[in-house]
């Protein structure tokens, strides 16, 4: 085990509304080497102000919301060669756009990250750390990336100390569970699925299994089995669950992310090899138990075709092809 080198990632205080710049809490700076699984190199102290409400003359004490220590998966490339720069910025509920700014990667050097502002409860944020290569003392490309689990950051909390896996863009590596460790694997291998991301999730579904690897494996009828069940991989621990099957077993349809964990799985082929127009929409456990519900058909049979969100608000959204005529519908 190596470690690298250390860098310390704080924020100011928050400004209770109507305070100057000259009126804030002094930002706290720490380095905290920390043992790593094969590479380390970034401690991240977010620090939030405990005196939300406090007059701009009030003195109120910082107080940590999170910690977070980077390090690299073992026998992976070094996550932080060529990198130069590093990109810092919170997201979540409560944020019009997520907050953060580049920042020079100096090994043992430190740096500020503005002061995050504290959430309702029940609102998430993330931390997310990138790391580009430098062209001419500018930020060029990203070479590295690594995020946080989903955390609060509220005045009443205990601070949080987070791990986060960052890895070379672009590379393949194991995605180990938080809680086990053991790399993870979806439970039925499945050629043809249709993978989305919705809220914190993974979610992968339907799909085929071929016997013969020389299988048209583009056509519907190629398909010795084609599977209605659903598997997600959770975000923050990397875990894979199954959830309720699809109403309708397809293989080379589209899944499309919604709000509240919810998507449209619209066409693709069936069970026997014709091409579908129905829709179902995907339930995360806490909406309606997880169970699929049916939805209006498309007007024309898909399958391989393409589903693009117009509106998320309004459910628009727009197919393109996969039937015989290159049809398109909203």
């Amino acid at each position: 085990m190596d470690i690298l080198n250390t860098m310390n990632v704080s924020t100011p205080s928050i400004m209770p509304p109507g305070c100057s710049m000259d009126n804030r809490q002094p930002s706290h700076r720490r380095t905290m080497p920390i043992a790593g699984a094969r590479v380390l190199a970034l401690s991240i102290a977010l620090l939030t102000s405990a005196g939300l409400a406090a007059g701009c003359g009030d003195s109120a004490p910082m107080q940590d919301g999170m910690r977070a220590h980077l390090y690299g998966p073992v026998g992976a490339e070094n996550p932080f060669q060529d990198v130069g720069w590093m990109r810092l910025y919170v997201r979540g509920d409560g944020l019009d756009a997520p907050l953060g700014r580049f920042v020079r990667y100096l090994p043992g050097g430190a740096a500020d990250l503005e002061g995050i502002p504290f959430g309702a409860p029940g609102e998430m944020r993330q931390l997310v750390v990138e790391g580009w290569v430098d062209a001419g003392g500018q930020p060029s490309y990203i070479v590295s990336t690594g995020r946080s689990q989903w955390f609060e950051v509220r005045p009443e909390g205990e601070p949080l100390e987070l791990e986060v896996l960052f890895t070379r863009v672009n590379s393949i590596v194991e995605l180990p569970a938080s809680s086990t460790g053991a790399a993870q694997r979806l439970q039925s291998g499945r050629m043809g699925a249709a993978t989305t991301t919705s809220d914190r999730e993974v979610i992968v579904t339907g799909g085929g299994t071929l016997d013969v690897a020389s299988a048209a494996w583009w056509k519907g009828e190629a398909f010795t089995r084609t599977i209605a069940s659903v598997e997600v991989i959770d975000l923050a621990t990397n875990a894979v669950s199954p959830r309720k099957d699809l109403l309708t077993p397809r293989v080379w349809h589209t899944a499309t992310g919604l709000i509240y964990g919810q998507a449209i799985i619209a066409g693709g082929f069936g069970a026997a090899g014709e091409r579908l127009s129905a829709v179902e929409l995907y339930n995360p456990p806490n909406v309606s138990g997880g169970d699929p519900a049916p939805l209006p058909g498309l007007a024309v049979p898909r399958a391989a075709h393409t589903a693009t969100l117009i509106d998320a608000e309004q459910r628009l959204m727009l197919f393109v092809g996969g039937d015989a005529s290159g049809t398109w519908e909203l």
